[in-house]
């Protein structure tokens, strides 16, 4: 029972000597652009999305998170601007995260519907795999999906608007 003290300090001692640090810090900041495809559920084709995003780390776990999208649909446009916050699931090299916004969008005259307003407010469940490829760095699959509470046919909460980017970010601040 004697050798269970020693042995406990000699696995705390390697393992701290051979971990890596976290890539994850409080007050890091992340700024990133991206490409991929948007969905509108009343245009009839996937169109091009182009998007800009910041972050700011609340903790290891939680960030704050600011998104612009932009995209096109039977030649009128779609965008939105987010905040919200998202959870890391870890903090590793792959970091997979998930996360609920809320923001404005504007629909282009071709998606408003007549007689409606342009801008329209709604919500969006985030979710994204961040690769590290360095500290400063990162690559990630983000997705969008994007309901609009005061849709044209009045459902309560409707998925609109589905968003699949390609991103590279920066980071820095930790």
């Amino acid at each position: 029972m004697r050798a269970f003290p020693a042995v406990f300090g000699l696995v705390a001692v390697v393992v701290s000597a051979v971990t890596r640090p976290s890539l994850a810090f409080e007050n890091q900041w992340h700024l990133g652009v991206g490409a991929g495809l948007a969905n509108y559920d009343r245009a009839s084709s996937i169109a091009p999305a182009f998007g800009v995003h910041g972050a700011y780390g609340l903790s290891d776990s939680f960030d704050a998170r600011l998104e612009l999208i932009n995209s096109w649909h039977s030649s009128a446009p779609l965008a939105a601007a987010l905040a919200g916050i998202t959870y890391k699931l870890d903090v590793i090299q792959l970091i997979p995260w998930g996360g609920l916004a809320v923001g404005g969008y504007y629909l282009g005259d071709g998606l408003s519907g007549k007689g409606r307003n342009s801008f329209e407010p709604g919500v969006a469940a985030l979710l994204g795999l961040d690769y590290a490829w360095s500290r400063e760095w990162g690559l990630s699959l983000a997705f969008g999906l994007h309901m609009l509470p005061f849709a044209e046919d009045r459902t309560p909460v409707a998925l609109r608007y589905t968003t699949s980017m390609l991103r590279i970010e920066h980071r820095w601040g930790w």
